[in-house]
């Protein structure tokens, strides 16, 4: 059983709450704090972790190892502090699951998004916004965790781990880059304004016009048509909205 102490938990999800306001309120600046020492190793936020997932079904699934969260306990707690504190902490591989392709070809079950995440570019991005590398390299251990089929551990320099739950977190940061080129790209694209056009009756008579000019008639019928086109209204105004629609998400 995992005791809990109400006031150091509340402690350091104050300290996060902290981060997350001071993140929101300045987007553009560093992430200095030390990660990894504040709350990785912190045994209150790893019970409140616990806490979180336990009353989800699917953490109670065995993976390719048998164990599952309702084994919690202090002692097994400690020795993940133990070798999270010796940096020799190491995530287990996932399982990958086949399904049946329409074709009777087998595909694995697995989000091409995630799928098509390159491991550098993405720790990359990290680096540009935590200065913490100890914490970026957990989550680089994370990504090379790999997955086991057929009894063979595979390991990819691409994707993120079906069904983890940092999986979405970490496509939504990768995807950022991409939400801010088509926001540039959509105060470039979209545009509200009026335009004129010539109505049928306006186009009507300058045929008439020009074909009256070609067959050569008299100057009176000309003159005439030509008074007629000038006096007839042909600014039509027109509101014309023109809008980039951008969608998109990233789930597990």
């Amino acid at each position: 059983m995992l005791s809990t102490g109400a006031g150091s938990t509340k402690n350091v999800l104050n300290s996060l709450d902290s981060l997350r306001a001071r993140s929101k309120a300045n987007p553009n600046s560093i992430i200095d704090r030390q990660l990894y020492k504040t709350f990785i190793l912190n045994k209150d936020l790893l019970r409140t972790a616990y806490d979180k997932l336990k009353s989800k079904p699917g953490m109670m699934t065995p993976g390719i190892n048998p164990t599952t969260l309702d084994g919690m306990s202090e002692e097994r707690l400690d020795a993940i502090i133990s070798k999270l504190s010796d940096n020799s902490f190491q995530f287990s591989p996932g399982k990958r699951i086949m399904i049946p392709k329409s074709n009777g070809k087998l595909r694995p079950l697995t989000l091409a998004c995630f799928d098509e995440i390159p491991h550098d570019k993405l720790i990359s991005l990290l680096s540009n916004k935590i200065s913490d590398q100890r914490f970026i390299e957990l989550i680089r251990k994370s990504l090379n965790a790999g997955y086991l089929f057929k009894y063979t551990r595979k390991t990819d320099i691409i994707g993120t781990p079906q069904g983890s739950i940092i999986s979405p977190i970490l496509a939504n940061i990768y995807l950022h880059e991409l939400d801010l080129f088509i926001m540039k790209l959509k105060d470039e694209f979209d545009f509200k304004g009026k335009y004129s056009f010539y109505d049928s009756k306006y186009r009507s008579i300058q045929h008439k016009l020009h074909r009256s000019r070609k067959l050569g008639l008299d100057s009176l019928t000309l003159r005439k048509l030509a008074i007629e086109l000038r006096n007839h209204n042909r600014d039509y105004k027109n509101e014309f909205t023109r809008k980039l629609q951008y969608i998109r998400y990233a789930d597990d």
